[in-house]
Parts: C-alpha cells; sequence; structure tokens
C-alpha cells in the first residue's frame, strides 16, 4: 500500500514538473521555408493572392475541412476561412505589394501568427520564401513540445505547402493548348459593362476582379445572363504598357442603370473575325493573341478598327478551380470586303422595353 502511494505521488510530481517544464517554454516562434519554382513572379503572386486558389495547397486540409469565401478573395482586406473536426481558422490579407509581397494575419484555433510571403526573380523561375511569426495556447504547446517542438511542426507544414504549390503551378499555370477555329461570323449580343483603364500587366488580375463584382451585381439585381462573360478591348497599347477594356455579361432586354453607377448597357454588332481557343489559364491568352494575328498576318487580312479584340469565357474560375481546365474563346475582328454589286438587306428586330435597375452599382477601385 505504502509503494502504491509512493509511485502515485511520484506521478504526480511528474505531471507536475512536464506542466512547469511546458509553461516555461516559449510560446512564440518564427519559421522560414523557401522553394523556387519554373513559374513567373506575376503568376506566382497571382495564385498566391487570390483565397479561391488555396484549397488547392493548404497543407492544414482534414476531411471535414469547410471553406468560406467573401466576395472579395483579392486585395486587402480579403480572407479565407475554414471549419473542421479540428478547429475554425481564419487567413486576412493585411498588405500586398504587386509581384512582390504579401502580409496576412493567421487565426487558427488559439493560435495566432503573422504570415509573410516575399517572391524574388531567380535563377530557374521564383523564389518563394514562406514565414512565420507565431503564438502558441498552452494546450499547443503541449502538442507542439511532444512532437519535436514548433518549429519543426510549422517548418514541415510549410514545406509539404510550398511542395503542393510547386506542383500546383508547374501543371495547372503551365499546361495549355491554343486551337485555331478559322473566320468566323460573330453574332450580335447585348450586355452590361464596366469599363477601366488599367496597366496591361494588372489586367487579369483586374478582369477577374471585376468578373465576380459582375456576378454579384446580376445576382443583387435578379438579373438573369443570356451567356458566358466576355471581355471587349478598346485599346491595348503595348508601348505605353496600358489597356482599356469593359469586362461585359450578355443579356436578353435592354436594361437603364441607375445615374451615377458605373456599369452600363451596351450592344456590339455581328462581325467577322479570326477565332481561337486557349485550354489554359488566362495567362497564356498572349498566346491565342498572337495565333489569331499570324493568320491574319501570313493571309494579308486586315483588322478593324474596333474593338480590339474579344475575349469570351467558355468554363472559367468560377465553375471548375482548375485552371488547366479553363476554356476562352478569343477573337480577333477583321475587315471584309464587300463587291460594289452585292445588297445586303437588313430588317430591323422589334426590342423588348428596356428594364430599369434602381440600385446603384459597385465603383472601380482598380489600376
Amino acid at each position: 500500500m505504502r509503494l502504491i502511494k509512493y509511485v502515485f505521488l511520484l506521478l504526480i510530481l511528474m505531471l507536475f514538473a512536464s506542466t512547469v517544464f511546458i509553461a516555461t517554454q516559449k510560446g512564440t516562434y518564427e519559421v522560414e521555408r523557401s522553394i523556387i519554382i519554373k513559374s513567373s513572379q506575376q503568376a506566382v503572386f497571382n495564385y498566391l493572392a487570390d483565397y479561391r486558389n488555396w484549397d488547392q495547397w493548404v497543407p492544414w486540409q482534414d476531411a471535414s475541412m469547410k471553406t468560406k469565401y467573401p466576395q472579395k478573395t483579392h486585395g486587402v482586406g480579403s480572407y479565407y476561412m475554414w471549419s473542421s473536426d479540428t478547429g475554425d481558422g481564419m487567413v486576412r490579407t493585411l498588405y500586398l505589394r504587386e509581384n512582390d509581397s504579401i502580409v496576412q494575419r493567421v487565426t487558427n484555433g488559439n493560435n495566432k501568427s503573422v504570415y509573410y510571403w516575399s517572391l524574388k526573380d531567380t535563377v530557374g523561375g521564383t523564389k518563394i520564401t514562406w514565414r512565420a511569426r507565431g503564438e502558441l495556447a498552452f494546450m499547443d504547446k503541449i502538442d507542439a513540445t511532444l512532437q519535436g517542438g514548433a518549429v519543426t511542426i510549422v517548418g514541415n507544414s510549410f514545406e509539404k505547402g510550398l511542395s503542393k504549390i510547386d506542383n500546383n503551378l508547374d501543371y495547372e499555370i503551365n499546361s495549355y493548348k491554343v486551337a485555331f477555329k478559322g473566320i468566323v461570323q460573330k453574332p450580335a449580343v447585348s450586355f452590361l459593362r464596366q469599363t477601366v483603364n488599367s496597366k496591361i500587366a494588372n489586367h487579369h488580375r483586374n478582369m477577374r476582379i471585376m468578373l465576380t463584382r459582375m456576378e454579384d451585381f446580376f445576382d443583387e439585381n435578379q438579373i438573369k445572363a443570356a451567356g458566358p462573360p466576355f471581355i471587349v478591348y478598346h485599346t491595348y497599347d503595348i508601348t505605353a504598357g496600358t489597356t482599356k477594356f469593359s469586362v461585359c455579361m450578355p443579356v436578353a432586354e435592354e436594361i437603364h442603370i441607375t445615374p451615377g453607377s458605373d456599369m452600363s448597357f451596351g450592344r456590339m454588332e455581328g462581325m467577322t473575325a479570326v477565332n481561337t481557343i486557349l485550354n489554359g489559364d488566362y495567362s497564356h491568352l498572349q498566346k491565342s493573341w498572337l495565333r489569331a494575328n499570324e493568320y491574319i498576318a501570313s493571309n494579308k487580312l486586315s483588322r478593324s478598327g474596333a474593338p480590339v479584340a474579344v475575349e469570351s469565357f467558355k468554363i472559367g474560375a468560377d465553375e471548375i478551380k482548375q485552371p488547366s481546365k479553363w476554356v476562352t474563346e478569343v477573337f480577333i475582328p477583321i475587315e471584309v470586303p464587300i463587291a460594289k454589286d452585292t445588297i445586303i438587306a437588313t430588317r430591323a428586330t422589334p426590342r423588348p422595353a428596356p428594364r430599369s435597375v434602381r440600385r446603384d452599382s459597385i465603383n472601380s477601385v482598380l489600376n
């Protein structure tokens, strides 16, 4: 009986000593991991900065995990939330520097940390450095102590995440195919549009933000789209590095918008165009443009003055997460000579009375 008491006392002393040891351990940690991947700095930044891509690579995923996104998934104030049997969490963007760095605040259960991402153009691609400063709650300090320490656990998690980012970008971003469809007749279409001036380097990011806003506008005002969204390029100045473009959503009837809104109704007449199809990430759209322009040049065709080009999103980011499966049609308008003795008869098509949208639309804050 006395032996049992001694054993019990010894166990209590060991538990007390372990508790004191864990309690006196540092609750803060700093971890840094890096990787070089074969993708451009811009492609890497766009992938990391948009939370819609995070489900594809975050290392803390489990079968019970459910995610939630806000309307804004890119930029300062955007966030990514999750819940699972092991706990809830959130990542929120505090700071962005285009194609260079990202700072995020992270809450995972009772643990808090700050993520610092930096991108650097280097030999072989882009170097991603993922650094974190964090603080562990007491129970998590126990788990960390038993598993080799916070630096080991978080470091292994970062290495797993960076490896997934590398694999995803290597395949999903860099896998693409351009198909040539030939000269086609693109029919007339009515649409709602939002137009901006943008740097060419930023226009894919701006385009994705505007597409999300356009879809939200349609949902809020209970407007039914008459087809997939598309982009109309009014100008595209490579020398100046600027472009003016409109994000458009087809509609079946004319719609009046509240005065002062940055949304407007428009109509594009039918056109003859050289048509190519891109299967893959939007970053390869220039290759689809190039294929069409090569055909125009080799066949001595004349490009039409306006629009410069049209991109139609048959399958996009909102329908499927893998960029390699996105389908975008590119139309480069061309002039078609009409013989003098050709007579074209037209008949006006009756249009329904315009519908009014009373709510103000979103304002653009893009550059």
